[in-house]
């Protein structure tokens, strides 16, 4: 079953199991089959998946302002607002419509800010079980001192990076490398089963597969731990 509601994508198998949930921009839509072809190519569970269309992605999925990093974007602090509407409206309705979800495992993952406001939500709610965090942006200002400050509700969680990523022209970006080496290993301290994956390239190659192998993981978890 696939279907358009206002807002977001959804796409799930008869009697969904295991619920995913991920932010998306309208240029993600024409990609998700991949991802999801990836997924049920090599897990025989049945789930349920949640694209969120966000529609400013330099706002509505970061926690606080910041200066423009790359170009002249800046960045907003909206992602509470969004965090509100994937516990308070899009859970509910997934749940409402899928029955077999009830009481079965939660993730959210992303690629990039989605990546950063998977994790930032897996701080914040204990809604979800595992995240799902591919090339996250971490090395957003004031993220560090924020996950030094907090511990993980999530039970699981994945992260990656491509290689070619701390190379960054850019000195902010180029931090990155940097940065998730201490997310893992924070996690790591913090008793979190996690992962922290290198890929091959840099932040453009195969975002949509990278995503799948983040949320292949992490469902992988569950088959375990539920």
């Amino acid at each position: 079953m696939t279907s358009f509601q206002p807002g977001f994508y959804v796409a799930a198998d008869p009697d969904p199991e295991m619920l995913l949930v991920e932010p998306i921009d309208h240029n993600d839509i024409a990609f998700l089959h991949r991802e999801l072809d990836f997924l049920h190519g090599h897990l025989g569970i049945s789930f349920a998946f949640v694209g969120v269309l966000i529609e400013n992605w330099f706002s509505d999925l970061t926690p606080w302002p910041s200066d423009p990093v790359m170009g002249k974007q800046s960045f907003g602090d909206r992602a509470p607002d969004t965090l509100n509407r994937i516990t308070g409206e899009i859970l509910p309705y997934m749940e409402g419509h899928f029955p077999t979800l009830a009481g079965k495992p939660r993730l959210i993952g992303g690629y990039s800010l989605a990546g950063l406001f998977s994790l930032w939500a897996g701080y914040e709610s204990d809604l979800f079980d595992g995240i799902a965090a591919a090339s996250p942006s971490v090395w957003y200002p004031g993220w560090m001192d924020y996950a030094r400050s907090r511990q993980s509700r999530a039970k699981a969680v994945y992260l990656s990076l491509g290689d070619e990523e701390p190379k960054a022209r850019n000195r902010i970006v180029a931090t990155v490398g940097d940065a998730i080496l201490e997310q893992a290993g924070l996690l790591a301290a913090q008793g979190v089963e996690s992962t922290m994956v290198w890929n091959v390239g840099n932040h453009f190659n195969e975002a949509d597969i990278r995503t799948a192998k983040a949320f292949k993981w992490t469902m992988e978890r569950f088959l375990v731990i539920s």
